[in-house]
């Protein structure tokens, strides 16, 4: 008899969870809520998950701020190997049938996320900047290539520089 995989078992990596940053709390909660249901996580899980995605925010803040908020190449590289290590982190946790609805989650996820994250941006610039509906449209429309260009290469400052041409261009 070989042994069995039981790392998803693995007990909590620190007894006291910290709290979300701040400014995450909603978008944080919702997230750990719909994994708890979607997954069937165990009470356990959903501690050590918790702390993992904290601690992960809390890395991708401090890389924020020693960039200055700028997105450089060296920044978004050193976020999305943290993102990965992440991941690996959440599947030890996982039994192997919740490692396969994490996949799905995550992809469901991230699309309700830019869809939100999306139309809050187009209400606030609606609002901020006065626009017509022909310049929501034309943003709407950049904003939706943007997203379709950035899918097929990663992103980089020269990806968000022509995004920000092409939003002066209809302002």
């Amino acid at each position: 008899l070989g042994m069995a995989n039981l790392s998803y078992a693995t007990p909590p990596l620190d007894t006291d969870v910290p709290p979300p940053p701040k400014n995450h709390r909603p978008f944080f909660e919702r997230y750990l809520n719909d994994m708890q249901t979607e997954l069937g996580l165990s009470e356990e899980q959903h501690t050590t998950i918790q702390t993992i995605l904290v601690q992960s925010q809390e890395q991708i803040k401090a890389i924020y701020q020693k960039s200055k908020s700028e997105a450089s190449d060296q920044a978004i590289e050193t976020i999305r190997q943290l993102k990965q290590e992440t991941d690996k982190k959440i599947l030890s946790v996982l039994s192997p049938d919740q490692a396969e609805k994490y996949s799905l989650f995550k992809e469901e996820h991230r699309k309700r996320f830019k869809k939100d994250l999306k139309e809050k941006m187009m209400d606030r610039l609606g609002k901020d900047l006065d626009l017509s509906d022909s310049q929501k449209v034309s943003l709407n429309k950049i904003i939706d290539d943007f997203h379709e260009r950035s899918a097929k290469k990663r992103f980089s400052p020269e990806l968000k520089k022509q995004l920000d041409a092409e939003i002066e261009n209809i302002l």
